[in-house]
């Protein structure tokens, strides 16, 4: 998934990417490159990575930098209470319209440079979803109908 993300931004933004799999990686070039974000995603064999890439990432990071938590369900609370529990700015849903995918990261980047905290509660991650998303965005419509089982 990080590969076909890092390549939608590249190729519909001008957002330079790079998808790496592996904390030890991340960690290296976390150390190596300056960068305005993170969104990181579990592989499905390391549940968990994702929060302890966005933990590591916030400790190395020079300065503030905006941090997506990749859900791999469809269910909005369960995805904000992950992102709420490793200080994550945000949550990346899947079946997001891309178009509003990107509306929601470079909003929340917006936010995240002008000085806004990570939400501390999965309400305040919903309602900032809801202000770069519209109701009938697909993941919406999808809560809980498609069942993850990394959760």
């Amino acid at each position: 998934m990080a590969q076909v993300t890092a390549r939608q931004f590249a190729h519909h933004t001008t957002v330079c990417t790079i998808a790496v799999a592996g904390l030890a990686v991340l960690g290296e070039l976390t150390a190596r490159l300056g960068t305005l974000g993170l969104l990181a995603m579990s592989r499905t064999t390391h549940v968990g990575e994702a929060e302890a890439a966005i933990r590591m990432y916030n400790e190395r990071s020079a300065t503030r930098a905006m941090t997506l938590y990749g859900a791999w369900d469809y269910n909005v609370a369960r995805a904000a209470s992950r992102a709420v529990g490793c200080g994550a700015d945000g949550v990346s849903m899947p079946g997001i319209d891309a178009n509003e995918h990107f509306a929601y990261v470079f909003g929340v980047l917006k936010e995240v440079m002008g000085g806004a905290a990570a939400p501390a509660t999965e309400a305040a991650h919903i309602a900032r979803l809801q202000r770069y998303t519209t109701a009938k965005s697909p993941f919406w419509e999808q809560q809980d109908l498609i069942k993850s089982t990394y959760y």
